[in-house]
C-alpha cells in the first residue's frame, strides 16, 4: 500500500490511478485505486532526540537486554563506552547478531551478516548497513502474509511470533552501502531532486511539515505566536537545513574510531570503509526507523526486503527489481491485544495532551 500526504509523483510527474500503467508493482501497481491513496493526513513520528526513556527500560533488566555475536557478549543494556560510543557488529550464520529486548547504543553503529532474536536497537548516531543483513531465523516470506486472507495471516504471525524480529530505531540516518564511495555519493547524495544534499530543510516545510506540497514556503502562526514557514519535523528545537555529506554522512577517519569494534590494520589503523562496506547488496530483514534520512545504494539485482522501513527522507537506489514483504507481525492488529503478542518495545510517539486553555465568548447571534 501507498500512502501520501500530498501526490504521488514519478520524476515530479503526478501518477494517474486510472492510467492502468503506474511505475510500481506489487498490491497497489494492480489495483492503484484500492492500495495507493492520495491526501493521506500527516501521522506523528516518534522523537528520538531523548534516549531517557528508552535507557531507563534497556537497564531495567540489563541480564536479558543486551547485543551477542554468537556466544560473546557485547553490551548490557546500554554500550557504555565513552571513548567509543559506537558499535561495528558484523555476523555469521554461525555467529549472527544476537538483540535481546530493549538495548541502547549511543553512537553510530555499522552492521552486516547475519541476525536474530526479537528486541529493538536504539542507536543514537547513523545506522550504517555495510552489507546484506538477514534473519538467521527469520519467517518464510515466499507467500507475502499480506496477500493473504485475514485467517491465513493471522496463522502466519501465530507461527512466526518466536521467530527473529529485529528493530532499529535511529536518531540520525540509516545508510546502506559504501557512502564513501562515487556511486553511492552520485545516487545518493548529488542526485537532482531526491538526492540528500537537496532535501533536509525545514526552512520552508509550510503548516504540513511534508516538502513539494502546496502550502511549501507559505508562512503559518506557530505555538508560540511566531509567524514562519519552517516545520520543525524532527522537534529537535533547530531549523535543519539540508545534509550535508562530510558531517552527517561520510564515514571519515575521525568518525570510524569512536565506534567499538571498528575493523583496523595491523597498526592499529581504522581500514578504510571500502573495505568494510560494499555496495553489492540485495537483501534486508527487519524493522527500520528513522525521523531523518534513509539512503542506501543496492546495487545487487533483485533487492528483497522483509519487514518495515518508515523515514522522513528517502534515497534508496536499487537495481531492476525492489521487492518489499511487509512483516505482518508489526501491525497493530497483534499489539493491541492486552497480552502483547508481539511487543518489541518501538519508539512511540507523544500522545496528545492538553497544554492550555482559555474560554472565549460566543459570537453574537449564534445562541
Amino acid at each position: 500500500m501507498i500512502l501520501a500526504n500530498g501526490l504521488i509523483t514519478e520524476n515530479g510527474v503526478p501518477v494517474d490511478p486510472f492510467g492502468g500503467n503506474p511505475p510500481f508493482g506489487g498490491l497497489a501497481g494492480a489495483n492503484p485505486l484500492a492500495y495507493a491513496h492520495w491526501g493521506v493526513p500527516r501521522e506523528p513520528m516518534p522523537n528520538l532526540k531523548d534516549f531517557t526513556y528508552y535507557t531507563t527500560k534497556a537497564l531495567s533488566d540489563p541480564v536479558n537486554n543486551g547485543i551477542w555475536v554468537g556466544s560473546q557478549r557485547l553490551v548490557y543494556g546500554v554500550h557504555t563506552n565513552i571513548v567509543k560510543p559506537g558499535l561495528y557488529l558484523e555476523g555469521t550464520y554461525d555467529k549472527p547478531i544476537i538483540i535481546s529486548n530493549t538495548v541502547v547504543v549511543p553512537g553510530d553503529v555499522v552492521i552486516k551478516g547475519y541476525i536474530s532474536g526479537r528486541g529493538t536497537l536504539y542507536v543514537g548516531g547513523n545506522l550504517y548497513i555495510a552489507g546484506d543483513l538477514r534473519y538467521r531465523n527469520g519467517p518464510n516470506f515466499s507467500t507475502p502474509p499480506e496477500t493473504m486472507s485475514a485467517p491465513q495471516r493471522d496463522a502466519w504471525v501465530e507461527n512466526n511470533k518466536d521467530r527473529d524480529l529485529v528493530a532499529f530505531a535511529v536518531r540520525e540516518c540509516i545508510l546502506g552501502g559504501d557512502v564513501t564511495s562515487s556511486e553511492w555519493q552520485s545516487y545518493c547524495y548529488k542526485a537532482a531532486g531526491y538526492g540528500l544534499r537537496n532535501v533536509g530543510s525545514e526552512l520552508n516545510l509550510g503548516a504540513d511539515g511534508i516538502l513539494h506540497t502546496g502550502d511549501d514556503g507559505i508562512p503559518f502562526i506557530h505555538p508560540d505566536g511566531t509567524y514562519s514557514a519552517w516545520y520543525d519535523a524532527d522537534e529537535d528545537g533547530v531549523m535543519d537545513g539540508n545534509y550535508d555529506y562530510n558531517s552527517q554522512l561520510n564515514m571519515t577517519p575521525s568518525r570510524a574510531p569512536k565506534i567499538q569494534g571498528y575493523p583496523t590494520n595491523d597498526s592499529g589503523t581504522p581500514l578504510a570503509y571500502n573495505q568494510v562496506a560494499s555496495n553489492n547488496m540485495n537483501r534486508l530483514d527487519g524493522i527500520f526507523y528513522t525521523n531523518h534520512a534513509a539512503a542506501m545504494r543496492l546495487a545487487k539485482n533483485d533487492t528483497v526486503f522483509n519487514g518495515v522501513l518508515v523515514s522522513r527522507d528517502e534515497a534508496i537506489v536499487f537495481n531492476r527489481t525492489l521487492r518489499i514483504n511487509y512483516d505482518s507481525r508489526v501491525h497493530s492488529r497483534y499489539n493491541r491485544d492486552p497480552n502483547l503478542l508481539v511487543d518489541l518495545g518501538l519508539p512511540v510517539a507523544g500522545l496528545i495532551s492538553l497544554s492550555d486553555y482559555t474560554e472565549l465568548p460566543p459570537e453574537a447571534e449564534t445562541l
